[in-house]
């Protein structure tokens, strides 16, 4: 597991292989009300050109109470099997921003039946929820490929806090049990996305 801790900035994480029995790359500046108050962000990592094999997804999150600006994550391949892809986790004890999260040219070879190869979720865990909530937004997955998942997406973003600007592009999935599944969503776009629906899903979240 690489995990890259708070205060850290200009990262690059490149031309490894990797398995491991947790998250592959764990992004994270603090965590609820320590975190909030150290109030150090992670900015411009990169991730590219990487293995991995057993484990589960790249990963910003859950601890995000610095907040969290500008992750690049490109040409990748997920080899598998693996929880979930490509996720961001937060909570509403977390606060603070998660903001500029680009994914683009990766590939998910196998995910496992249950789990969503994009897991974005702002519920990950049950404590006392900070003031103000965590801000998800400007997230964008492009020219991205994956099969053999649980099912395509799922996006779980907070009522008060909508995640909003999430955009979509050149999406393939394909061996999956189910699509898409969003929770406040508003604001984001999907365009040449399968399997179809996404766009619905968002506009109905």
């Amino acid at each position: 597991v690489v995990s890259t801790q708070s205060t850290w900035g200009n990262v690059m994480i490149e031309n490894n292989d990797i398995s491991c029995g947790d998250d592959y790359i764990a992004i994270k500046s603090g965590l609820d009300e320590a975190g909030l108050k150290f109030n150090m962000s992670v900015s411009n990592i990169t991730v590219r050109n990487n293995i991995f094999r057993s484990g589960d997804g790249i990963s910003i999150g859950s601890e995000t109470s610095g907040g969290v600006f500008g992750v690049y994550v490109y040409n990748n391949t997920v080899v598998g099997p693996a929880t979930h892809g490509l996720q961001i986790k937060t909570a509403p004890a977390r606060g603070n921003i998660i903001d500029g999260i680009h994914f683009w040219d990766n590939i998910i070879e196998n995910a496992e039946d249950k789990s969503p190869f994009i897991y974005v979720n702002m519920f990950y865990d049950k404590s006392p929820p900070a003031n103000p909530l965590p801000i998800l937004r400007n997230v964008f997955f492009e020219n991205i490929r994956a099969k053999n998942v649980g099912y395509a997406g799922e996006f779980l973003c907070l009522s008060d806090s909508p995640c909003t600007g999430i955009h979509l592009s050149n999406i393939t999935v394909t061996d999956y049990k189910d699509t898409w599944k969003c929770q406040s969503v508003k604001n984001s776009d999907a365009n040449l996305v399968r399997p179809d629906g996404l766009q619905k899903c968002f506009d109905s979240s």
